[in-house]
């Protein structure tokens, strides 16, 4: 992802209340206004990366903040467009590969 700034909708607000779980209903979502925050990007390339480490910084701190507001651990991640795609499966509590040398590519067709 090349982007200086990604934008990701945390909440939504309707009728000047902020909504903390995504509207069910359409008629609901459609009068809701989307709450962004805002996470600094990279504009280098995370092909070929094998290792959290050679992430750029500002994947690295996306990764986590999506951990943050999702509550969730990210467990792979992908690191390319092209096929076949490569993945970085992470270590759920360290952010480490799961396989580190000498790197084994998983891929999906």
């Amino acid at each position: 992802m090349r982007q200086k700034t990604i934008q990701v909708c945390v909440d939504y607000e309707l009728e000047g209340k902020r909504l903390t779980t995504f509207p069910a209903e359409i008629n609901v979502l459609e009068r809701c206004r989307p709450i962004y925050e805002a996470f600094p990007g990279w504009m280098t390339s995370t092909s070929g990366v094998r290792a959290w480490d050679a992430l750029p910084q500002g994947a690295r701190d996306y990764l986590v903040a999506l951990e943050r507001l999702t509550g969730k651990k990210i467990w792979l991640i992908s690191l390319a467009l092209e096929k076949p795609m490569r993945l970085l499966p992470l270590d759920r509590s360290t952010h480490t590969p799961l396989f580190m040398s000498p790197w084994k590519s998983r891929t999906m067709s």
